[in-house]
């Protein structure tokens, strides 16, 4: 299948969807463009997203202005395929190459998966929320506290919006968030609690996941993933559709994002 709307707007309009509850919530959605910042002082819970090929430089300069007089840290994702023309003005503004991340799609025929001896559930209270709350921390070296007000109560029963948790006797071990508008689903925060990271404890709830959303009729899949990630999603199925290079600002070290 291919897609019917561009990667990078899909993505940027899934973040908001999984940011839309956070306290401090502001986001900005174009058409190859996407500020998505939660206002929390982590730069993993702060987006901006670029491809787009009509003044890119103004673009980021403005979204540069916009996190700085917020005072909070952010990741800059920004389409490989610009490095040419962006990388001067990154650098004059003060950012810093980081790492190039793949942006990676599933369009393939799906097979069904069961729950592989897991318990998984979809979150639907406020006890399972902090539950899949904690995970993300403890995965992402984040603070709970921060995590809790970007994933709020809200997210149970917001349109377009799951959050799912995968335990074995009892026990959570991982968790992740999807999105999806129409037949194209998103996947987000894909995170397994450090004490139990075996690749089958998320490989196992991922492939769940994404036999649940096919049931419901969706037709592919994307997620903006890392290259320590990239063989674990490749073992699954996805493939990577371009790169992503990272930028941070020189001020706000990269903290957590891997």
């Amino acid at each position: 299948m291919k897609l019917s709307v561009p990667l990078w707007q899909l993505a940027g309009e899934g973040l908001a969807l999984c940011y839309r509850g956070a306290t401090a919530y502001e986001a900005e959605i174009s058409h190859n463009s996407a500020l998505v910042l939660s206002g929390e002082p982590y730069p993993d819970l702060n987006y901006f997203l670029l491809d787009d090929q009509v003044f890119p430089e103004i673009k980021l300069c403005r979204a540069v202005e916009k996190i700085r007089l917020r005072q909070i840290p952010a990741l800059y994702f920004i389409a490989a395929d610009l490095k040419e023309r962006i990388a001067e003005t990154a650098c004059k503004l003060g950012l810093t190459h980081a790492c190039n991340i793949p942006v990676m799609t599933y369009t393939s025929e799906l097979a069904l998966y069961d729950a592989a001896g897991y318990e998984i559930e979809i979150v639907s209270n406020a006890k399972m929320l902090k539950t899949a709350n904690r995970l993300m921390a403890s995965a992402f070296n984040l603070p709970v506290a921060a995590v809790e007000r970007v994933f709020g109560p809200g997210i149970i029963d917001a349109p377009g919006v799951q959050v799912f948790i995968a335990s074995r006797n009892n026990t959570p071990l991982c968790t992740v968030q999807t999105t999806t508008a129409g037949n194209i689903c998103g996947i987000w925060g894909m995170a397994t609690a450090p004490d139990f990271k075996q690749k089958m404890d998320g490989k196992s709830l991922l492939q769940f996941v994404m036999s649940y959303h096919f049931l419901k009729g969706v037709k592919a899949f994307y997620l903006l993933g890392t290259e320590i990630g990239r063989p674990f999603y490749e073992d699954i199925g996805f493939q990577a559709q371009t790169e992503a290079m990272v930028w941070v600002d020189r001020e706000c070290p990269l903290s957590n994002f891997r």
